[in-house]
Formats: structure tokens, C-alpha cells, sequence
């Protein structure tokens, strides 16, 4: 993760400054620049190596196993559906009373319509 990418995520997070220890009523979240200096005397000292060893062996006394992968972003966002039908007329999103977000405008869609039963 990019520094300033991970400078937003810890101030955007909870969930990930109690990961890494950090408590807002007592400290701040470290800068970009903190966070790349970091970095660099942790590459040069190769700590990474060190550490990646050492809570694999801690994973592996658990009978766990460390593994490469990639972390893929899943953010939700809000986006307008696509509101085409077969005909080309829009099909229009109306809230009923109750709240229940009917759809309108499905009678001229021109979508098969199959036998219903009765129980």
C-alpha cells in the first residue's frame, strides 16, 4: 500500500489502527512521510525478512501456514442500475407508501409471462 494510501486508511479506519496499535486519544496516526521513512529503514535493515520469519513461525506452531497473495480492494459504491428493458423504455424505481421500492412500468418490458398456480 502506498503511503499516503495508507496514511488515509488508518485515519479512515478503526478497525485497521487497532490492528497496528494505534489509539487516537493517545497519538496520531503517523504521516505519509513518518510512514515512508519507515519503510525505508525497515528495507535497508531488512527487519521485513526478520519479521515475516518470525510470525510464520508463530503461525506454524498454531498449525498455520503463511502464503503470498494479493489484496484486492472491494469497496462498494453507490451506482445507477441499468434501467433498460427489452423495448428500450426506461423502467422508472418508485417507493411505496410502506417503502417497498416497487418497480413500475414492467407491464410493457415484454418479458414472457409464465402460468401461475394456485396452493
Amino acid at each position: 500500500m502506498a503511503d499516503v494510501a495508507c496514511e488515509n486508511a488508518l485515519l479512515n479506519s478503526a478497525a485497521l489502527r487497532r490492528f497496528v496499535g494505534i489509539d487516537l486519544e493517545r497519538e496520531r496516526v503517523p504521516d505519509a512521510t513518518t510512514l515512508l521513512k519507515f519503510r525505508r529503514l525497515q528495507e535497508a535493515s531488512r527487519l521485513s525478512e526478520a519479521m515475516f520469519t518470525k510470525v510464520s513461525e508463530v503461525l506454524q506452531a498454531y498449525g498455520l501456514k503463511v502464503g503470498r497473495g494479493t489484496i484486492m480492494d472491494a469497496t462498494i459504491i453507490g451506482a445507477p442500475s441499468s434501467t433498460k428493458n427489452v423495448v428500450g423504455s426506461a423502467i422508472r424505481r418508485s417507493v411505496c407508501s410502506n417503502g417497498c421500492g416497487a418497480l413500475t412500468g414492467y407491464a410493457t418490458a415484454a418479458w414472457p409471462r409464465t402460468a401461475r398456480t394456485r396452493s
